[in-house]
């Protein structure tokens, strides 16, 4: 991945293809903040009006505008 400048807005749902090796479980790691970025690479997070990088947001303020799902769900019978 290289030059990648993405904005959502609240709410708004994507979905992220490609092929196999194209940085999209990349993409989702820095999204996730499980990748550590560079100083020149950050994600941030727009909280009333302000960006904050998402390393500085609470997991709760985190979680209530991202969410993840895997392609391959686990599911148990029940």
């Amino acid at each position: 991945l290289d030059n990648i400048t993405l904005t959502l807005h609240f709410g708004q749902k994507i979905s992220l293809m490609g092929r196999s090796g194209s940085g999209k479980s990349l993409l989702l790691q820095a999204l996730a903040d499980l990748l550590p970025l560079d100083n020149a690479n950050k994600i941030m997070l727009n909280k009333n009006g302000k960006l904050i990088p998402i390393s500085q947001i609470s997991a709760t303020d985190y979680r209530s505008v991202v969410a993840l799902f895997h392609q391959s769900p686990n599911l148990s019978d029940g």
